[in-house]
């Protein structure tokens, strides 16, 4: 996205040639495209998940719960 805005901002003639203005708009230009994307990817994915045994490492394919019976799913939430 910031790759797209700046190839348009450089055809219409709007990026300035001095170094420090240059850099405050790409700075502003990037944290413009965190602000809206980085929302928009994180909701994509669910908050909770489930994920098999046999699809993790081989120290959690035969553990066991508090009542003795295999794991055979783990749920997992990403911490957001």
């Amino acid at each position: 996205m910031p790759g797209l805005a700046m190839f348009f901002l450089d055809k219409a003639g709007l990026i300035p040639k001095a170094r420090i203005p240059k850099t405050i708009l790409d700075l502003t230009v990037i944290t413009c495209a965190l602000y809206l994307a980085l929302p928009i990817s994180v909701s994509m994915f669910p908050q909770r998940g489930e994920i098999s045994a046999k699809e993790i490492e081989e120290e959690f394919l035969r553990k066991k719960n508090s009542r003795g019976e295999e794991v055979h799913t783990y749920y997992y939430n990403k911490g957001l």
